[in-house]
Formats: C-alpha cells, sequence, structure tokens
C-alpha cells in the first residue's frame, strides 16, 4: 500500500519508513515491558483483548488517515495494542500446558503470526488492487474486533502456577531482570542475533513489497511508451 499512500500524500520515502517502521517498532519494543508487568500482576485475559482491540480498530482507522501526521498517531497506537499481546499469550499458555508441552504450544502460537502475516499481505493486497489503500486498511482491522468478541466469550483466565510444584516469590524489578539477563552471555548473543535478524526481516517485509509494485509499474509504463 506505501505507492499509493506515498502519491496521496506526497511523502518521502523516509516518512513512509516512520510510518512503516520507527513509529510501530519503537512503542512495540518499549511497551511491552510494562504491559509484561501488568500480566504478572492482572487478568491476561483481559490485556489480551484488550490489546487486540486497541490495534484492532488503529488498523481500521488508518484507512480515515488525512496525512502523515494522522496516519503516525495511528501507528503508534498499533504498535501499543500489540506490544500487550506476546507478554500476556505466553504467560497464559504455561499455565495451559504442562512443561513437556510448551514447547508445542508456543510454536503453535508464534506460527499464527506468519499465517496471519501471509493472509494480510494476499488478502490486503487483492482489497487495495480493487478498492484502494483505505479499504484495505478497515479490512484487514475490523476482523480483530470480531476475535476480541470471539475470544471474550470463549478464552478463559487459568490459575496462575498450575504445573509449578513450588510456590513462586513475587517477580523482581525490571531492572534486576534486565541486569540478570545482560550477564548471561548466552543470552546477550540471543539478543543481539534477535535484533539483526528483525532488522533484516521486517527491512524486506516492509520494503519487497513496494519494490515488487514500482517496479511492475516501471516495466508497463517502458512497455507502453
Amino acid at each position: 500500500m506505501f505507492p499509493e499512500i506515498k502519491a496521496e500524500f506526497t511523502l518521502s520515502d523516509t516518512q513512509l519508513d516512520l510510518l512503516g517502521g520507527v513509529s510501530f517498532a519503537f512503542f512495540y519494543a518499549t511497551m511491552g515491558l510494562p504491559i509484561a508487568r501488568l500480566s504478572d500482576q492482572y487478568s491476561r485475559k483481559r490485556i489480551i483483548i484488550t490489546s487486540l482491540e486497541v490495534f484492532s480498530l488503529m488498523t481500521a482507522l488508518c484507512g480515515l488517515g488525512g496525512g502523515f501526521i494522522s496516519l503516525l498517531l495511528l501507528r503508534v497506537g498499533v504498535g501499543v495494542g500489540e506490544a500487550g499481546v506476546n507478554p500476556a499469550s505466553h504467560s497464559i499458555i504455561a499455565d495451559y500446558f504442562p512443561p513437556q508441552r510448551r514447547a508445542l504450544a508456543m510454536s503453535i502460537l508464534m506460527l499464527g503470526g506468519s499465517v496471519g502475516m501471509i493472509m494480510g499481505f494476499v488478502g490486503g493486497g487483492v482489497v487495495a488492487e480493487h478498492y484502494g489503500w483505505r479499504v484495505a486498511m478497515v479490512a484487514v482491522g475490523l476482523p480483530g474486533l470480531l476475535l476480541a468478541f470471539v475470544m471474550g466469550r470463549i478464552l478463559k483466565e487459568p490459575a496462575r502456577s498450575t504445573f509449578e510444584t513450588q510456590a513462586l516469590e513475587p517477580p523482581p524489578a525490571i531492572l534486576t531482570t534486565a541486569e540478570a539477563t545482560w550477564q548471561n552471555r548466552a543470552m546477550r548473543h540471543l539478543i543481539f542475533c534477535a535484533i539483526a535478524t528483525g532488522l533484516m526481516s521486517y527491512g524486506l517485509t516492509q520494503w519487497l513489497p513496494t519494490f515488487l509494485c514500482e517496479h511492475i509499474i516501471s516495466v508497463n509504463h517502458r512497455r507502453a511508451c
């Protein structure tokens, strides 16, 4: 959808990158920490559903954006909303499944994101091609609100530490956890690798469709001439 948005608002590639990358990624990364803390203390079901409602609504409202600033703020809302899903869902899965089954459960959960991305690219691309990028934004955002309603009906909040054999201590402070994580050499390497992987994969995901779209337009234009 970048080419249409760029043409309508006469945006630069830097502005597009702010809309697609920084505005989302910064708040997605930073808001995950306090929301994870809330997931330790409050209903994870409510956090998941609220997060789903927020980022779905913000996505749909992007279709009503009137310019760069409004789209930027709405994309920040998408990032904040999505930040709450992973911490709460990881926590709730740990109480749904025993340790020997958690790896499979987590794999299925993470697979959902990839499948959803494929469906979003294909479905959103088809809708955008026929009806424009605004309708496409609404089309990919509204189903999330319906899903939030369904999850409110069927998702149950399990008791905490269901499969733990020892009483758990209160969670440590965030800085204490960060210090302990940084002191673990293997964890430091894992974090650096995850950052590098994220930079590569999200960069390709964001710009490759735009590159292909503009390349096809350029080729068709040359043929027409």
